[in-house]
């Protein structure tokens, strides 16, 4: 299967996002969502891990946010799913409303926290989604769910996965730059690098604060774990887990490099879209995502 760009001219693609609308606009899902009260469970390290829950179900999207965000950046999503899905979004330690009181802040102490959330969801169908970081960090937390995964969604993730993972030294020395100044070099950075001159100013805005107010040790750690995290040897031992990518046209997605580790991924381009592409583009990126739902047979 080769690379799927969406366009407005794609037919299935198209009736997707008008059904979604449809089903927004006719069940007020946007205002009237029901979440549950905020739940905690032991994570990695016995931190905290805030997660919320929505809707109900066998089947249960978990959505994990990316570096230095929480779990506030799937709204869109739990508006639009939590009809026929149960919905968890999760705040990983160090993030949000879940404590920094441990000291490894790897790709695998995360996907413990995941995988600690979904161990305390009564569902039988487990569909991880994990953006930009969380891309790695769902791989790790599949790989400790076993066949309880039904499925894989990586957002704007894994577009080049030729490059092994660094060095201990090279990852320390990469994020160096950020043991000094954090939320100046942290907003910096999120609005250099991952906006479009199309994406909404207040949207910019609010990733650029909400990313530069996280916790600085934290953030810094991460980034040298996600620098660190052999993402090629987590896709081979996926065995068969299906896998898919909804990704931005920010930036290139190296389909071959992918294909050449785990053959039958699937990529999506959303088109006009920045990194934070649930954001951008929720009704684009909603469709995209119940499709793939569809393709898995994990309708309710």
């Amino acid at each position: 299967m080769s690379l799927q760009r969406i366009t407005k001219h794609d037919d299935r693609f198209r009736a997707a996002v008008v059904m979604m609308i449809i089903a927004q606009l006719s069940s007020g899902l946007a205002s009237c969502t029901t979440v549950e009260p905020t739940r905690t469970v032991a994570g990695s390290g016995g931190v905290s891990i805030a997660y919320d829950v929505a809707g109900s179900g066998n089947t249960a999207l978990i959505l994990v946010h990316g570096w230095s965000c929480d779990r506030s950046y799937w709204r869109e999503q739990v508006a639009a799913f939590a009809t026929n899905y149960r919905v968890i979004t999760i705040d990983l330690g160090g993030h949000g409303a879940s404590p920094a009181h441990r000291d490894d802040w790897s790709i695998e102490s995360f996907g413990q926290d995941v995988a600690a959330v979904a161990n305390a969801v009564d569902a039988d169908n487990l569909v991880l989604v994990g953006h930009s970081m969380s891309g790695p960090v769902v791989l790790d937390a599949a790989l400790r769910l076993g066949d309880r995964v039904a499925g894989i969604v990586g957002v704007d993730t894994h577009k080049d996965v030729s490059a092994g993972p660094l060095s201990p030294d090279r990852a320390e020395a990469m994020f160096s730059v950020y043991a000094e100044d954090f939320p100046t070099k942290m907003e910096a950075l999120a609005r250099r690098v991952f906006f479009t001159d199309r994406t909404p100013p207040a949207l910019i805005d609010r990733v650029a604060r909400d990313m530069a107010a996280g916790d600085a040790v934290v953030a810094r750690k991460a980034g040298v774990g996600m620098a660190r995290y052999d993402v090629r040897a987590a896709l081979r031992q996926l065995d068969g887990v299906p896998l898919v990518l909804i990704n931005a046209d920010h930036g290139s997605t190296d389909e071959a490099a992918l294909k050449a580790v785990y053959p039958d991924v699937r990529v999506i381009v959303i088109p006009d879209s920045g990194h934070f592409v649930m954001l951008e583009r929720p009704a684009a990126f909603n469709a995209a995502l119940q499709i793939e739902l569809d393709r898995l047979s994990l309708s309710e």
